[in-house]
């Protein structure tokens, strides 16, 4: 009788905390692949400003990279500034970029897409440092795919002459 009631007070135990773990948002695990999934692939360079903590699968998830001061090129030229983070607050990047979407994803994120009306430069410091988002952020970038500089013209050698 006695591991009877030893084993029935194991199993209530694990399914409180089994309850408390399913009902509490807290305990729960962030879901960036769905806000991946909303941010979408890139088309053209852009910065990605996200909670701390989702930068490692943002980056993984959109095949980002680090974009910090002393981190790389610390600066881009871009039309689009993402905001990916946990609490609704945020602040406009400034620079002509406009406010164009707001989405809530999964219960748990809040994205945002800011547009320049042409491709403007975007230094890490501008946007680094919780400049953005009002929580520990950090930030990522896009650089355009190689097929956005396939179309363009080769750049001159000398006095415009093209090279062969």
């Amino acid at each position: 009788m006695l591991v009877h009631s030893r084993t029935r007070f194991w199993i209530e135990t694990a399914l409180a905390v089994l309850a408390a773990v399913l009902m509490t948002g807290q305990m729960q695990r962030a879901n960036w692949r769905a806000a991946a999934r909303v941010v979408g692939p890139a088309d053209e360079s852009r910065v990605l400003v996200v909670a701390s903590s989702g930068q490692v699968p943002l980056a993984y998830y959109l095949h980002a990279t680090d974009f910090r001061p002393g981190k790389g090129r610390a600066r881009i030229r871009a039309r689009e500034i993402d905001t990916v983070g946990k609490d609704y607050a945020a602040d406009a990047p400034g620079h002509g970029f406009r406010l164009v979407t707001v989405e809530r994803v999964a219960g748990s994120f809040w994205v945002r897409r800011y547009r320049s009306p042409a491709p403007t430069l975007v230094t890490a410091r501008e946007v680094g440092g919780n400049r953005i988002l009002d929580e520990p952020s950090l930030d990522l970038a896009n650089r355009a795919p190689r097929s956005a500089f396939a179309a363009r013209p080769r750049p001159t050698a000398g006095r415009g002459i093209p090279r062969a």
